[in-house]
């Protein structure tokens, strides 16, 4: 029971985080913007600077492209533009799969650095039979066709920034001309204070009864 209830406690404080942490990336895209910037900036000054320096800029590099896969999907998930997953095991195939394409270079580094050219190309040969058979499950199995590289292609935030503010100004001018057709279609009386319909608004009711 006290298992249970620990379980239950980390899952409760792992959802929390991760709804803090949209919350903050869909309030703040410009500094967001910025973040991803400078970590990618970083991983071209430390290349050749340290011991292991082009290892350590490969894995800052993958480090900003995963960053900025994370942060595509909150605004992907926020966007009322982007169509939302219909198949689940498709997008968590494709989901793995971009995580293999921004860390595989990575991981050959690293592995010819702890075992030598041998160990780089058992690494390569691994991650390239995993990345075939993903893509073939997804083509053969999910209809997905034959796909791009990375599977999942990163967000173009300015043209859906874009959208939604065309769509909140769309919205505001449909609320006042909303707003306005209802004064034109009534009138209050001085004596009453009671609302009547226009005669002009009973013709368009009338006419939509009889309809």
């Amino acid at each position: 029971m006290a298992a249970d209830t620990t379980e239950w406690k980390i899952k409760t404080l792992i959802q929390d985080l991760k709804d803090q942490y949209s919350k903050t990336v869909r309030n703040n895209p410009d500094t967001v913007a910025q973040i991803e910037s400078a970590v990618r900036i970083l991983s071209f000054l430390v290349a050749g600077r340290f011991e292991n320096g082009e290892i350590l800029s490969e894995l800052i590099y993958s480090a900003s492209n995963l960053l900025v896969f994370l942060n595509d999907s909150v605004f992907k998930a926020a966007s009322k533009y982007v169509s939302k997953v219909v198949n689940v095991t498709k997008e968590k195939i494709k989901r793995w799969l971009t995580v293999l394409e921004y860390t595989e270079v990575f991981l050959e580094m690293a592995a010819k650095k702890k075992w030598g050219t041998k160990g780089a190309w058992i690494v390569i040969t691994i991650i390239q039979i995993m990345k075939t058979a993903l893509r073939f499950y997804v083509l053969v199995k999910l209809d997905g066709g034959i796909g791009s590289t990375p599977a999942i292609q990163p967000v173009d935030r300015e043209i859906l920034k874009t959208a939604e503010d065309e769509h909140d100004n769309l919205e505001d001018a449909w609320d006042e001309e909303a707003a306005y057709s209802a004064q034109e279609k009534t009138f209050t009386l001085q004596s009453s204070g009671r609302q009547i319909r226009t005669l002009q608004a009973g013709k368009y009711f009338n006419l939509y009864i009889l309809l």
